[in-house]
C-alpha cells in the first residue's frame, strides 16, 4: 500500500480591521454582506467564502478576525483582504492589519500500519497514548524555540499541527516520517460489514478500504456546515 503525499489541510490565521465595538447584529442585516450570527450561540459573525477560494471567516465585535480552512498562507491573506473590501461596502472604515498565522495543519499517510505501543515506548516522554481516551498517539517535538504536535494513528494517518510557517510544517513532516519507518506493521483487517447477512460474519477488506473510509469521514468533518456564502 502506497502512502499519501503530505499536504496542508488548514491554515489558521488572524488579523484586525482597525475598528472596535462593531454592532454585529446590525452588520448581518446589511444586504451587501451575508453570514450567520447568533449572540446566544457564538460571539462572532461567521462568513464562508466561495468554493473557488475556500475559507471560513469569523469577525468579532473587537475588530479581530479569525480565519481557517485555507490551504495556503497566501490564500488566507487574500481572503482577509477580500473580506475587508466587503466590510467597507457597509460603511465601516475597515483596514487589513496585523496579519499573523496561528497554526498550520498538515496531513499524510505513511503507507503502512504503525505499531503504536512500540512507537510510544521508543519515543519516551515525547509521546502520550491512552487508547481508552483517544485512538491516536500524541507526539510533541521541540525544535529550537518551535513546538510541533503530531497525531499518529495505527492506520498510518498522521496529522501535523502547531507550525507558524509552511517550511516548519514540512520539517515536522520529514521528522515524524523518519521516526515511523522502523515501526511498520503490515496486516489485513477483519471487520463486520453492516450490509452483509449474519451468516457472513467475517469479511476481509484491505487496509486501503479502511483508510478510504477514514479519509471520507475526515473530509466530512472539515466541511463547513450551515454557513452562507459571501
Amino acid at each position: 500500500m502506497s502512502g499519501e503525499e503530505y499536504k496542508i489541510v488548514n491554515v489558521v490565521s488572524k488579523f484586525n480591521i482597525g475598528v472596535k465595538n462593531i454592532d454585529l447584529e446590525d452588520l448581518i442585516n446589511n444586504i451587501n454582506l451575508l453570514g450567520t450570527y447568533s449572540k446566544y450561540k457564538f460571539r462572532g459573525l461567521v462568513f464562508s467564502s466561495t468554493q473557488n477560494l475556500p475559507g471560513l471567516v469569523c469577525l468579532f465585535s473587537s475588530g479581530t478576525v479569525m480565519m481557517k480552512q485555507s490551504k495556503m498562507v497566501e490564500s488566507s491573506m487574500y481572503l482577509g483582504r477580500l473580506f475587508v473590501k466587503k466590510v467597507l461596502l457597509t460603511g465601516i472604515p475597515a483596514v487589513f492589519k496585523d496579519f499573523e498565522v496561528d497554526n498550520i495543519v498538515g496531513s499524510f499517510n505513511c503507507g503502512f500500519c504503525v505499531k503504536l505501543y512500540d512507537f510510544v515506548n521508543w519515543m519516551g516522554s515525547l509521546a502520550e497514548f491512552d487508547p481508552k481516551l483517544f485512538s491516536g498517539v500524541i507526539v510533541t517535538w521541540y525544535n529550537n524555540d518551535k513546538t510541533l504536535s503530531f497525531l499518529v494513528f495505527r492506520s498510518g494517518q498522521v496529522i501535523v499541527a502547531g507550525a507558524k510557517e509552511i517550511n516548519q510544517s514540512y520539517k515536522g513532516y520529514e521528522w515524524i516520517k523518519g521516526k515511523l519507518q522502523q515501526f511498520k506493521d503490515f496486516f489485513t483487517a477483519v471487520v463486520l460489514l453492516p450490509e452483509y447477512d449474519k451468516d457472513e460474519q467475517s469479511k476481509k477488506i484491505s487496509v486501503d478500504t479502511l483508510l478510504l473510509q477514514k479519509e471520507l469521514i475526515n473530509n466530512h468533518l472539515l466541511q463547513n456546515q450551515a454557513i452562507t456564502y459571501f
